[in-house]
C-alpha cells in the first residue's frame, strides 16, 4: 500500500508539473502547432480533475485506520481501570486473553529472570473463589489518529506449577509513513510548504488480572503491580 501510494504520488507531481511546463509555454505564446487552443483547454480540465482527484484520495487516506468512537479510552489504561472500571476500555484495544484454572491456595507470579516488565499490572480480587485465574492484555500504538495497535505483540503468560510467568516479547522494528499534503492539495490550504509538523503518539499498554477472593498471590522483582479489591 505504502509503495504505490507512492508511485501515485510521485506520478502525479510528473504528471503536473508537465502540466503547468506546457500551460505556461502555451500561454506565452508558443507556435500553434505545438499547443493548440483546443489542447490547451483540455490540459487545463485535465489539471483541475487531478486536483480534484488528489483531494478526495488524500481523505480517503487520512481517515484509514483512525480511532472514531473510543472517547471513553482517550485517557490512561491504567488510570482508566483504577479509578473507573477496566471495562471502560475499548475491547478494540485488546491483545491478547487468558482464562486459567487453578487450585492452588498460593500462586508466584514474575518473569523469567526477574526481567523488568515495562506494562503496569492490576490485580483484582474476585469475591468468588471459582478457581479461575482471568487475564486480559490491552495495547494501544495510536500516531497521529492512526491505529498501529495491532502491530504490536502481545505479552505472553504461561503457568508453570506455582509460578505465573510472564513474557514480554521483542518489539520489532517497523516504519511508519505519514502522509502529508502535497502541493496540490496545499493550494487550497493555509497549511505552509515548509511548516515542521510534530506527530502527536500515543503508546500505552495494561495487564489486568483478576484472581479468586482467597488466593495468595506473590509478586516477585521485576513487576509493577496494584492491586484491587472488590
Amino acid at each position: 500500500m505504502t509503495i504505490l501510494s507512492g508511485i501515485l504520488s510521485l506520478f502525479i507531481l510528473v504528471f503536473v508539473a508537465i502540466g503547468f511546463f506546457v500551460i505556461w509555454r502555451g500561454l506565452k505564446g508558443v507556435k500553434k502547432s505545438y499547443v493548440s487552443k483546443r489542447y490547451l483547454k483540455w490540459l487545463i480540465r485535465v489539471y483541475v480533475s487531478v486536483l480534484v482527484l488528489s483531494i478526495i484520495w488524500y481523505s480517503l487516506l487520512s481517515v484509514s485506520n483512525r480511532i472514531e468512537d473510543v472517547p471513553s479510552t482517550s485517557g490512561n489504561f491504567y488510570d482508566i481501570a483504577v479509578n473507573q472500571s477496566v471495562d471502560e476500555i475499548d475491547p478494540a484495544f485488546i491483545g491478547k486473553q487468558w482464562s486459567i484454572d487453578y487450585e492452588k491456595n498460593k500462586l508466584n507470579i514474575g518473569t523469567v529472570d526477574h526481567e523488568y516488565l515495562e506494562t503496569p499490572i492490576i490485580v483484582y480480587r474476585s469475591d468468588k473463589n471459582n478457581r479461575k485465574i482471568s487475564a486480559t492484555y490491552y495495547k494501544k500504538l495510536v500516531v497521529s489518529e492512526n491505529d498501529y495497535s495491532k502491530e504490536v505483540k502481545s505479552i505472553d503468560l504461561t503457568l508453570n506449577q506455582d509460578r505465573l510467568l510472564l513474557y514480554q516479547p521483542a518489539q520489532p522494528d517497523f516504519k511508519i509513513v505519514l502522509f502529508k499534503k502535497e502541493f496540490t492539495i496545499r493550494q487550497f490550504t493555509e497549511e505552509k510548504l515548509f511548516e515542521k509538523r510534530e506527530e502527536d503518539v500515543s503508546a500505552q499498554s495494561l495487564l489486568y488480572i483478576s484472581i479468586p477472593k482467597d488466593l495468595t498471590l506473590i509478586a516477585e522483582d521485576g513487576l509493577n503491580i496494584h492491586y484491587l479489591d472488590n
